[in-house]
């Protein structure tokens, strides 16, 4: 994505829960091991700051950051190929197929 100061932004993950967020979007940040972080909301955020070590070099996203927070993510289920994805998030976007949210 371009910003409006035309600098091209790549998307970062969020440590905690997996989704990918645009450093200038990010609803918060954190600083680690000089290194910043962005995060999807303050929960996330908090999650990361409390236990920095379990969220990085993981290799996946261990928790859950919408309404579930601290709960074990489950494991993907085989859907049909033209099922219906709701954001978690904004429950007015729907895709056919999973997608980053907006």
């Amino acid at each position: 994505m371009t910003t409006s100061e035309g600098v091209i932004e790549e998307k970062r993950t969020d440590p905690v829960c997996g989704m990918k967020v645009l450093p200038s979007k990010a609803r918060a940040t954190a600083e680690h091991g000089g290194e910043t972080f962005y995060f999807c909301c303050e929960g996330c955020r908090d999650l990361f700051v409390a236990e920095p070590a379990k969220y990085l070099g993981a290799g996946d996203a261990k928790a859950c950051c919408h309404h579930e927070h601290g709960h074990e993510k489950k494991a993907p289920v085989d859907a049909p190929k033209d099922a219906i994805y709701t954001c978690p998030m904004h429950p007015e976007v729907r895709q056919v197929g999973p997608g980053d949210c907006p």
